[in-house]
């Protein structure tokens, strides 16, 4: 389930090509995107985390930028959902 609207957007670039060549404040050419979803103190929040794909004027070749470690899926619970819900099993149990 994604949603449509995200309250925030985080774009990550990358920073540059295997030649070295700097690729900040290029055009990206690709992006993908993954979500997470949370539960903040007043309500939740869905942050889109995006990553952008450069190509190098030096040499030509595209760069991607990789996701966080702790975003590997589509869709992420954060980690103040991810408590509420854990109290939730444990209440129900």
């Amino acid at each position: 389930m994604r949603f449509e609207n995200p309250d925030e957007i985080v774009d990550i670039f990358p920073e540059a090509r295997d030649c070295g060549e700097s690729l900040t404040g290029r055009t990206s050419e690709r992006c993908d995107s993954r979500q997470v979803v949370d539960i903040p103190v007043k309500m939740r929040t869905i942050t889109e985390i995006r990553t952008r794909e450069c190509r190098c004027g030096r040499c030509g070749k595209r760069a991607k930028a990789r996701f966080p470690e702790d975003v590997a899926s589509a869709v992420k619970f954060g980690p103040r959902i991810a408590r509420r819900l854990g109290h939730m099993a444990a209440a129900n149990s």
